[in-house]
């Protein structure tokens, strides 16, 4: 059957698209199945981030191995990693509590 206004090699073509998105689609979905099944349980939540297309945690203030270590203690440190230690346990839109 022709659409109307349409050709059968349009038909055809788009049926022939679909078939590829399909194939697409069925691969993608093992190669997610085989990857999930190998990942430690540890990346699960920042692999369902990914896969729902939400921007991942922010990054802390001071990446490991990148700050100076000192035993001076300053208040603005404190805040500092404690809200990041905050951001860490939870989902990124929730705040620290006052």
């Amino acid at each position: 059957m022709v659409a109307p206004g349409g050709s059968e090699s349009e038909v055809e073509v788009l049926r022939r698209q679909v078939a590829q998105l399909e194939r697409a689609l069925r691969r993608r979905s093992r190669q997610l199945v085989l990857l999930l099944d190998r990942m430690p349980p540890e990346f699960y939540p920042v692999a369902r981030q990914i896969l729902g297309e939400r921007p991942l945690a922010p990054r802390f203030a001071v990446q490991p191995g990148t700050g100076v270590e000192s035993t001076d203690l300053v208040p603005a440190d404190v805040e500092e990693v404690l809200a990041d230690l905050w951001g860490a346990t939870g989902p990124p839109e929730r705040t620290p509590p006052p």
